[in-house]
């Protein structure tokens, strides 16, 4: 204060005495000693932030400009490469000749060395090299024969990058339309896992929803596929195998050292992911009937499901719906009920929450009355388990704190609404409970976990009075083994999965060596056999 009095001192905006004072930074949401509801713009009276906007000469400029730089770059790794062959090939000239019969050189031999070119050998060993490989482009199979493949997304032009995600071309229901919207001809659906330019505006916006990159992170979208980058699969095959062959593949799996939450039952698995669906993006296909979600799909585990499932890291869709398709096969499989008539389950998607989710819901209500029915969802990336029962709606919360994700309950009222008319009940607005009685999880990833967990223990309860239970507050935490135990189920399902189809479909390449899988034996219990490939397992 008295700096400030004789001018030594001038408060500025957040930084004024207090915060000089205590010497931490003013909180982003509110001020100190005011109360609430009055941010810092407000109270200090700050201009607004204006945004730039790039004009689109602008984007044109530096788009040339980018490109301009990769084919410089591009030119200078050519010459880079093209030196190193020829410094490897005149060190090996280096070496001396040596006669048949003696360490010495003859003669003969001396004659031999002044006569050889050094242009000449290395033009003959950069040509042996190429004979020895042949190189081979694939371009990605024709569609309808895939699940999802990794790509780039961009935008106005094909060097204009904006998003990367995953590619749907496998056709069926789910493929047809987008948000409700029929898919147009020449676009494709995409799920967009990550911005390479947020700002950037999506080609099929969703009003008012989804319209930049950003915005699109988590949802799936109609893509122009000439605006889609796959990455081409390039085949190296050796016209004759060698003896090391083996060797190299036994030394590749030995190179990977799986981490301590990996079980030791599945560390073939974990190198098998870590390898061979990471070098080719293979994915490992999980078959769903109509019966588990109301419609026939497909799930592809890629290598970053299987790998974040074995090392207990944050899991996505496609390991909760596994999961699901696990707990569904055991239904049939219960001594004197089936559980099918009691349970079911709605898929763990991301949903716009639009009438075709509303649909969706009612559709699952009508195919089985008076079941308890289960959806995963994912609120601001954070995994909460709905349960629709009785006409009434349960949310299971693995934090300490409830979400409040009102749209999503706005979106469930008129869905269970929707059904109680068709069914000629009396037309009330259904109740949402949150159950803070629930189970917590122990740190800060594992909510997928829990959701999985939560819905073993309601499948698993004879009398079905768990939500009873589960409505009293308790500090009751999932320890790590107790989610420990659904992971372990959701990999054994996985490796019977692939015992069944027995790696048929998988051919794998490395460098100059073909894995073929189809004439392979598995067995995972006691370790992976590959036929006479028995070496790879340690």
């Amino acid at each position: 204060m008295e700096k400030q009095l004789i001018g030594e001192f001038k408060p500025a905006g957040a930084n004024d005495v207090l915060g000089t004072v205590l010497e931490t930074p003013e909180h982003s949401g509110r001020v100190r000693g005011v109360g609430n509801f009055i941010p810092p713009t407000m109270f200090f009276d700050l201009p607004k932030k204006r945004r730039n906007r790039v004009t689109k000469e602008e984007l044109l400029a530096r788009d040339q400009q980018r490109q301009a730089e990769f084919e410089q770059k591009t030119k200078e790794f050519e010459m880079q490469i093209a030196e190193l062959r020829e410094l490897i090939a005149a060190k090996n000239l280096q070496s001396p000749l040596l006669s048949d019969k003696a360490s010495c050189r003859g003669e003969k031999e001396q004659e031999q060395e002044k006569n050889f070119s050094k242009p000449e050998i290395v033009k003959e060993l950069v040509a042996a090299d190429e004979e020895d490989e042949d190189v081979t482009i694939v371009d990605p199979p024709p569609p309808g024969k895939l699940g999802p493949r990794k790509c780039e997304m961009a935008v106005d032009n094909i060097e204009n990058k904006v998003a990367f995600g995953v590619a749907y071309e496998e056709g069926g229901e789910m493929s047809a339309t987008i948000h409700g919207v029929p898919l147009k001809a020449g676009f494709i659906r995409v799920g967009v896992d990550g911005s390479i330019k947020g700002d950037a505006l999506v080609p099929v916006p969703v009003v008012g929803e989804i319209e930049t990159v950003d915005q699109a992170i988590g949802s799936h979208l109609a893509w122009p596929k000439d605006m889609i980058i796959f990455s081409p699969t390039v085949e190296k095959k050796k016209k004759a195998k060698v003896p090391g062959e083996l060797q190299r593949v036994h030394a590749l799996f030995n190179s990977v050292k799986p981490k301590e939450d990996v079980p030791p039952r599945f560390r073939v698995l974990y190198k098998f992911s870590k390898t061979m669906m990471k070098e080719s993006g293979s994915s490992i296909p999980v078959p769903c009937d109509v019966q588990v979600f109301g419609m026939e799909r497909t799930i592809y585990l890629l290598e970053e499901n299987i790998t974040a499932l074995l090392e207990f890291n944050m899991i996505g869709q496609a390991a909760i719906s596994t999961y699901m398709a696990y707990l569904h096969s055991g239904f049939r499989d219960t001594p004197g009920k089936d559980l099918s008539s009691s349970f079911g389950f709605l898929h763990p998607a991301t949903y716009i929450l639009n009438d075709e989710f509303n649909a969706y819901v009612v559709q699952r209500l009508r195919e089985g009355v008076n079941r308890m029915n289960l959806m995963p969802f994912n609120y601001n990336l954070h995994w909460i388990l709905v349960v629709i029962w009785e006409s009434e709606i349960f949310i299971l919360n693995s934090l300490p704190h409830y979400p409040h994700p009102d749209e999503l309950e706005k979106a469930l009222m008129r869905a269970v609404r929707a059904h109680n008319a068709e069914l000629g009940r009396v037309i009330k607005n259904p109740k949402v409970k949150n159950l803070p009685g629930c189970p917590k999880q122990p740190g800060g990833t594992e909510c997928g976990y829990a959701v999985m967990r939560f819905m073993k223990d309601l499948v698993e309860d004879p009398d079905m009075k768990l939500l009873d239970k589960w409505a009293a507050r308790s500090r009751k935490t999932y320890s790590k083994a107790d989610l420990d135990i659904v992971r372990l189920e959701t990999l054994d399902y996985i490796q019977s999965i692939i015992a069944a189809i027995g790696f048929g479909s998988f051919a794998i390449y490395f460098g100059s060596f073909a894995l073929d899988f189809g004439s392979a034996s598995i067995g995972f219990g006691s370790g992976l056999v590959f036929g006479s490939f028995a070496d790879l397992v340690l």
